[in-house]
């Protein structure tokens, strides 16, 4: 609670003068108790009472002058044993105040104090009747820094104090030489914080800088968004320290660390966590799966394993990397994740160890079915004359294709995730740059786009636009990150989608129109056309009827732009039986 300040009962003369009467005042009243008859005591005990009153209605009056202005600016960064910080709570009012462990709270005059230690980490000032934790504040009643006043709004502040460092909802950040001014708004100014500034040298928001954490981190090194991002060495206060990469204020990329007891852990770090010394011939194909082509994995196999990779635009923003010894094809989805990765025969070599078994070029089928067992599924393809089998194995997280030539040859491996929407549910996190990204409406930005719409637990739920970095658009509804319910996806090749959809895929119904000009409206399942439905093709061709896996499958009528019709039943695209014809009516 608030300390009681009513003045105790003194049985001094009821017309006993108060502190703000003037000198000239109070030299005629003690003039007066000289005439009446008082006792000498106690006749010198007011005379000093008054004099030591009027000396401290002088000193608040110096502290009022003391504490207005830029003068505030030297006030953060102090300790609590200096002169001015002592200065400045006399001014508060120590006995009108209220505390924790790290603030002190001066409700009457408009303030409150952060701590570290013994430190100024921060004071704030409030406006008129401002609400905090509970407490009722009134007006700081002193000039603030800069010539602002609680009556600026936004644009006031921007003419006083130039385009803001940061904005972040209704909130104006500074970053100044003499601390990190934060502005915060209602209509006009309601709140002005004045926090010690930590970054010491340079840009802490974008670009490079030194900064120095409250526990005694040094940081010197590159910064994004306000967050370490790029090349950077920590200096921890306990001794430990790290050099190398960072993204979004973790460890990410090559770096050393070297602990406290002087363990040193060198090589490749992902979120934090140490990856070890990157092996291109072990474990590689599963992880990078999965990976985004930011990712420094990803960087370094385009970099060091072969001098040179073609990229190759696929449909609805897809990519894929070949290699130019021709031995490993990378495949990215739209959001820019590795989703497949090829690896031909003369590439078995170099990657099969990092496969579940190691193979050789010269595998065959029985080696296979010795070393994994019966697969989960069996295809043939025909190519060049010949038939080509593929076996297909498939666990909760992978899925293993294995192609053999005629002769039963291992020819090459296809290794891809089963579910790929899960890959963005779990690294669709980003920096938020505007309003609520927890719980409510807000703006993030991911490795793959820009987000703006509803959150619910840090994830991407209800209506909301993305912005992807390669173009193309998708706005409608989300769940878990992933596009859910109605929407519609606009690809840079000009494909465009609207329609329902289920974990990233487009499932239920939908129309679509490709970027060759076919158009498409029906059912549709796990991103393929999948029940009934029409296809409109652009040389004139019309399709009716049942689809499978993207292909004519059921009964169907296939209208050729001559004018001819196919009626009957489609398997795999093709009429396997023609309906017989409608049989004539007899002439009467």
């Amino acid at each position: 609670m608030l300390a009681d300040t009513t003045d105790k009962q003194t049985y001094l003369p009821n017309n006993f003068p108060p502190c703000s009467a003037t000198a000239d005042n109070g030299i005629f009243y003690v003039i007066r108790l000289f005439r009446s008859q008082i006792s000498p005591f106690l006749l010198f005990f007011v005379f000093c009472c008054y004099f030591s009153c009027l000396y401290s209605t002088n000193l608040v009056a110096q502290n009022t002058q003391q504490f207005v202005g830029n003068k505030l600016l030297e006030l953060v960064g102090k300790r609590q044993n200096q002169a001015e910080i002592k200065d400045f709570l006399t001014y508060c009012g120590i006995q009108a105040s209220i505390s924790t462990a790290t603030q002190t709270y001066y409700p009457q005059v408009g303030i409150m104090i952060e701590w570290t230690g013994e430190m100024v980490e921060k004071i704030t000032f409030c406006n008129q009747d401002t609400e905090y934790k509970g407490l009722l504040f009134n007006k700081f009643p002193n000039k603030l820094f800069y010539n602002l006043q609680f009556g600026d709004n936004k644009n006031s502040v921007v003419r006083k104090m130039g385009k803001p460092s940061v904005v972040h909802d209704q909130t104006f950040i500074y970053h100044l030489i003499e601390g990190d001014i934060s502005i915060e708004f209602k209509k006009n100014i309601q709140l002005v914080s004045l926090a010690y500034r930590r970054c010491k040298e340079g840009n802490c928001n974008d670009g490079y800088g030194i900064y120095l954490s409250r526990n005694g981190d040094i940081y010197k090194g590159n910064w994004k968004q306000g967050k370490r991002h790029g090349q950077g060495t920590c200096t921890y206060a306990n001794g430990e320290m790290y050099e190398g990469l960072w993204q979004h204020d973790q460890f990410n990329g090559r770096g050393v660390f070297t602990a406290k007891d002087g363990k040193v852990q060198k090589g490749l770090w992902e979120e934090g966590n140490f990856i070890g010394e990157i092996d291109f011939k072990k474990n590689l194909l599963f992880e990078l799966l999965g990976k985004h082509k930011g990712n420094e994995q990803v960087r370094l196999l385009t970099e060091n394993y072969s001098k040179s990779f073609e990229v190759r635009q696929q449909s609805f923003d897809n990519q894929e990397y070949l290699f130019s010894n021709g031995k490993l094809l990378m495949h990215f989805d739209e959001y820019g994740f590795v989703q497949r990765m090829d690896v031909s025969l003369a590439g078995i070599g170099d990657f099969a160890p990092s496969l579940t078994k190691y193979f050789q070029k010269e595998t065959q089928q029985k080696q296979i079915l010795f070393l994994l067992g019966e697969p989960d599924e069996k295809k043939e393809l025909w190519k060049d004359g010949g038939k080509y089998a593929l076996w297909i194995y498939t666990d909760s997280v992978h899925k293993q294709v294995f192609y053999f030539n005629p002769k039963k040859q291992l020819q090459s491996i296809n290794v891809s995730l089963v579910n790929s929407a899960k890959v963005l549910q779990q690294k669709a996190k980003g920096t938020c740059i505007k309003g609520n990204c927890k719980n409510g409406y807000g703006e993030v930005i991911t490795a793959f786009g820009r987000y703006r719409g509803y959150f619910k637990n840090e994830m991407f739920n209800g209506e909301g636009t993305l912005f992807f970095t390669n173009g193309g658009t998708y706005k409608g509804h989300f769940k878990n990150n992933a596009k859910s319910g109605y929407g519609e996806h606009r690809w840079t090749d000009g494909s465009v989608y609207k329609g329902n959809w289920t974990a990233n895929t487009r499932s239920g119904k939908g129309k679509m129109t490709y970027a060759n000009k076919d158009r498409y409206e029906g059912n549709w399942k796990n991103d393929k056309r999948q029940g009934y439905g029409i296809a409109k093709y652009s040389n004139g061709d019309m399709y009716i009827g049942q689809w499978r896996q993207d292909q004519h499958n059921g009964k169907g009528t296939l209208n050729l732009k001559e004018g001819q019709k196919l009626v009957g039943l489609w398997q795999k695209g093709q009429l396997v039986m023609e309906a017989p014809a409608a049989p004539r009516k007899k002439e009467k």
